[in-house]
């Protein structure tokens, strides 16, 4: 969620929908993504209708402004499926939305999964801005610090 978030609000307005080739995602397009992706995927992981079925994709959101807040949005929605998440509610069985069977733990994971995926793919973009992503900023952070942190003495990394 934090990577995630950062990395939406990371990206200068001006280079917000780049695409480094072709016909594939913008940057703010790849956050929409999640977005649409989340509400999905956690509304099958609640038991709710998506709120936002038959709404366009958040993909066709034009500023910085409001992708981060579609971004947001869908942290907010799944919070709460989350949070709420117990041994016993993990292993029920939900629909995958594909027709098949799955558990709400299983479904849940891949939210990380697809997030995980994305904050990726992302990375490559803030990468060939001269970005650093969030995640190695933590990182170099971590470097020398009292007390360690990732990559601390001795690490090599």
């Amino acid at each position: 969620k934090n990577s995630i978030t950062s990395s939406a609000e990371k990206m200068a307005e001006a280079d917000y929908f780049f695409k480094p080739i072709g016909d594939i995602r913008g940057y703010g397009q790849l956050w929409a993504h999640v977005a649409d992706a989340q509400f999905g995927q956690c509304s099958g992981a609640k038991g709710v209708a998506n709120p936002r079925q038959g709404q366009p994709s958040f993909e066709a959101l034009t500023s910085k402004a409001d992708v981060q807040k579609a971004v947001a949005d869908s942290f907010a929605f799944c919070d709460d499926a989350f949070s709420s998440l117990t041994e016993a509610s993990a292993n029920e069985m939900i629909s995958n939305g594909r027709g098949g069977q799955q558990t709400r733990a299983a479904a849940l994971l891949g939210v990380l999964q697809h997030g995980s995926e994305m904050y990726g793919i992302g990375t490559v973009y803030l990468r060939l801005k001269g970005q650093i992503p969030p995640t190695t900023e933590l990182f170099m952070r971590g470097r020398g610090a009292p007390g360690g942190g990732r990559g601390g003495e001795g690490r090599g990394r």
